[in-house]
């Protein structure tokens, strides 16, 4: 996007050699994610893989994987989850954690958890987390008004910021 007096900004993702980027910041979201697991001991994580092709989400995998890398976690494709009921109950009894990148899959991993009987259910943890879902969930906050804030600024006063730090949000249980 260019704006008079050639400024360009991009919003939520790009490599910053064009243009100013202004986005979340998805190397703290993974580390936050990386700590809480450390800190609850957690050992079976599933890390849902949502959206290929998103510059944005990909980053977003790309540091959850590299964060995550040291207590190894199933990655399953969101497609096998979201069309297959009984595919989400294997996961779920085989995993303590369920992390995923992308908020608007939340609801659908939500409802899937809230539809299971008996056994001990996973905590879902949002890394882009903005509603609420009602079942056992921690989600990292990503402020979007803000990041909107910080690239009008910048395009009208050429004000410096630095990428979204997330706030992390407890829903329910929080550890296992």
């Amino acid at each position: 996007m260019r704006w008079p007096g050639g400024q360009r900004v991009q919003i939520l993702h790009g490599t910053g050699k064009h243009a100013v980027v202004i986005a979340a910041d998805h190397i703290d979201s993974a580390e936050m994610a990386a700590t809480y697991i450390r800190e609850n001991k957690f050992r079976k994580i599933a890390l849902i893989i949502a959206f290929q092709g998103d510059p944005a989400i990909d980053a977003a995998v790309l540091a959850l994987r590299e964060a995550l890398a040291p207590f190894s976690p199933r990655e399953i494709p969101y497609a096998e989850v979201a069309s297959d009921a009984e595919r989400f109950s294997e996961i779920a009894r085989a995993s303590k954690l369920i992390i995923y990148p992308k908020e608007n899959i939340a609801e659908t991993l939500a409802n899937r958890l809230r539809s299971l009987s008996g056994t001990r259910k996973p905590i879902l943890f949002g890394t882009q987390g903005t509603g609420v879902l009602h079942v056992p969930s921690v989600r990292l906050r990503i402020d979007f008004r803000r990041l909107g804030r910080a690239a009008a600024s910048r395009i009208l006063h050429g004000t410096e910021s630095a990428p979204a730090s997330p706030l992390m949000i407890h829903s329910g249980e929080s550890a296992p």
